[in-house]
């Protein structure tokens, strides 16, 4: 496992991206991976945020992907910046906000439906 580079706690689970570009679930109680998540980055992921049932994740490689709990699998289809993504949350239901690196400098707003 590389460098943590990002962590977020939600309920009894702490999910982590890293420099090795993999998303990990660690349930708190036992401490084992409580989910498996496809490798979609291409480098490093430097941004996590949970919501409900939803995750997203922002990359050094420019891109945002949202995840649903449940699956462990993409529930939306990754929409893209110009710049690394690390700035991510949530704001009214289902609505995620992100924030793009120098080379881009635009927030985006992604919402379900």
């Amino acid at each position: 496992m590389d460098r943590i580079s990002c962590i977020e706690w939600y309920g009894n689970v702490i999910y982590t991206g890293s420099k090795d570009r993999k998303l990990r679930a660690v349930d708190c109680r036992s401490g084992d991976p409580s989910a498996v998540f496809p490798q979609d980055h291409f480098q490093e992921i430097c941004g996590v945020k949970t919501y409900s049932n939803y995750l997203a994740t922002g990359g050094n490689d420019n891109w945002v992907y949202i995840y649903d709990l449940r699956k462990t699998s993409q529930f939306m289809s990754h929409y893209s910046h110009e710049a690394a993504v690390k700035a991510l949350d949530w704001v009214i239901p289902n609505t995620l906000v992100s924030g793009g690196g120098n080379g881009d400098r635009k927030i985006k707003f992604w919402k379900d439906g």
